[in-house]
């Protein structure tokens, strides 16, 4: 008998095919989301996932291909405005699109080969949200049928865009009563992650801290002092019309690009927005920011990130204006993706590992500053011993959609959950308590795993909590490569990565210090020997542990400022 598929990717293909289940009777649904299994269990469907096909280990191999695409694609789209190129503005969306299209293909080409159907149905709309519906005619040679389906309109919050405009008028002016002699400083950082470097700064009167991004966010005050949100939405100009006829040049030249054909139509598909409408928007931007920068309406640039688009974008352009721009580390140095090139005049370092790590990916030494992690200052001396045996597991909670190097699929995230569960489920006397976050796309997945294993010791902690409350309440923390290890070490914890052997280049801490483990009997040695990271190893990663980080990058700042 031959068999047909339906590759289901999020719950509204889910409840489509629900509502057609009988014309769909003998067709394999094959899902691609956590919120699909859950939906097709409660109707009692049977089904397969992509975890049946998948194969983590390919990923690296699609990752090294990519960089080569990019590099290819940087050639050939070079394309200038106002001495930016506006190509490497969005290598890291770009980078990301590419990946994720080919993982997909990988998997949909190990479906083909174990299921060997004779037809595939895939569900389409007008969106950009779907997996499939771009590539699967080309990987599968036979039928492919595409089924119409809905996705219902996200209500718009007329009161919190009527309140937005109302701050943004408020924040403009402000910049404009702003006096010359003033620090205008423009931070996308919230209030959360560096509160006492913004409180030092806000303490001299002639500074003017700004939040900034391109999407609405929120104001802020800090003690007494308000802190505006700025959006920038942009600025028409009349180069701009030059900029469009060399944008209708390339997008013809997409055509001839050589493009691996298994992803050949999404990709030129995606190329052609990116240059038609992304590469405006991005113009628009460098427009607003010049604009703001020959008023004397930003004197520095004080961000957490500067890869993304929006922060590459500023910062390049007020680096024309000859205008200061600072990163300051907030997170482990994973992987180069996500750290470099580094565009700011300036990198702040956690310590001597992050420094070392950013030269060898290729940042100027002289542009990183090792000053502390300001956000681990009040951990300093802080730790206490857990009153109860508490484990404390902090999830590697990304969007596992994504395939950046070192996230982990949704089939490794039950690997790691069922490895914890089987130790300690021969180690009673221990809670285990798992930290996740608020809209994790797995959320649920613990409970599920842990239903299957019998195993009931452990509580689920999904939204904002005092972390260092939580660390101090343990006996032991284990992540993969989160901050919170470092948090944890600071704070006199013993700490374990659980991981796998393929994504140790991406691991963040030294398997001497931290031990890295792989299955459960490493991992019931190692909570057994419960071994603390040194305080070299400790003053290597975040400097000196005086709890004066927020202090050396406040006076480093103001050295900067005019």
């Amino acid at each position: 008998m031959t068999k047909e598929i339906i590759l289901i990717e999020n719950k509204h293909q889910a409840l489509e095919f629900l509502k057609n289940k009988e014309t769909f009777s003998s067709v394999l649904p094959i899902s691609f989301q956590l919120e699909v299994e859950n939906i097709l269990e409660k109707s009692n469907t049977s089904f397969k996932t992509e975890e049946d096909y998948e194969d983590p280990l390919a990923h690296k191999q699609v990752q090294k291909e990519t960089l080569k695409d990019m590099d290819y694609l940087s050639k050939e789209i070079n394309l200038n405005y106002r001495k930016i190129n506006l190509f490497q503005l969005f290598t890291v969306n770009l980078y990301q699109f590419i990946v994720f299209k080919k993982r997909y293909v990988n998997i949909l080409k190990q479906i083909i080969k174990k299921e060997n159907p004779s037809k595939i149905f895939v569900f389409s709309n007008s969106s950009d949200s779907e997996i499939y519906k771009d590539i699967v005619k080309q990987v599968f040679e036979k039928p492919v049928e595409f089924i119409d389906y809905s996705i219902p309109p996200g209500k718009k919050d007329k009161t919190l865009n009527f309140l937005g405009l109302l701050q943004n008028t408020l924040s403009k002016t402000l910049l404009f009563l702003s006096s010359k002699s003033d620090n205008k400083i423009f931070t996308t950082a919230p209030k959360s992650l560096f509160p006492s470097i913004t409180e030092s700064l806000l303490k001299n009167k002639k500074n003017k801290v700004f939040r900034c991004f391109d999407t609405l966010q929120g104001s802020y005050f800090m003690n007494k002092s308000y802190v505006p949100f700025y959006q920038f939405k942009g600025k028409d100009s009349s180069d701009l019309l030059d900029l469009k006829k060399e944008i209708n040049i390339f997008n013809k030249k997409i055509e001839n690009l050589k493009i691996n054909p298994s992803i050949e139509q999404s990709l030129k598909q995606y190329l052609k927005k990116l240059i038609s409408s992304d590469f405006i928007k991005a113009a628009r931007l460098i427009n607003e920011v010049s604009h703001l920068a020959k008023k004397n309406k930003i004197s520095l640039a004080l961000f957490h990130s500067d890869v993304d688009t929006f922060q590459k974008t500023v910062v390049q352009t007020l680096s024309n204006h000859n205008i200061p721009s600072i990163v300051i580390q907030h997170g482990l140095c994973g992987h180069p993706i996500g750290f470099t090139p580094v565009s700011s005049d300036y990198f702040l370092a956690f310590g001597e590992t992050s420094k070392k790590r950013m030269i060898s990916w290729g940042c100027p030494p002289e542009k990183i500053i090792i000053t502390g992690a300001s956000q681990y200052d009040p951990l300093i001396n802080k730790g206490k011993k857990g009153k109860e045996k508490i484990i404390v597991y902090s999830v590697n909670s990304g969007n596992t959609l994504k395939t950046i190097p070192g996230h982990l699929t949704k089939k490794r995230q039950k690997k790691i959950l069922e490895i914890i569960f089987k130790t300690l489920k021969n180690l009673p006397d221990y809670k285990l308590i798992i930290k996740t976050k608020p809209g994790w796309d797995l959320n649920g997945l613990p409970e599920k795993i842990a239903k299957s294993l019998d195993f009931k010791n452990f509580q689920v902690i999904d939204k904002k909590v005092n972390n260092t409350e939580l660390m101090n309440s343990a006996d032991l923390m284990i992540i993969m490569s989160s901050t919170m290890g470092l948090e944890a070490a600071l704070l006199n914890k013993p700490v374990i990565s659980i991981s796998f052997k393929d994504l140790e280049p991406y691991s963040s801490y030294d398997k001497k210090e931290i031990p890295h483990v792989y299955n459960e009997k490493q991992l019931l040695s190692a909570i057994k020997k419960k071994t603390k990271p040194s305080k070299s190893f400790l003053e290597e990663n975040v400097y000196k542990l005086d709890s004066q980080s927020s202090s050396r990058i406040t006076k480093f700042i103001n050295k900067i400022l005019p």
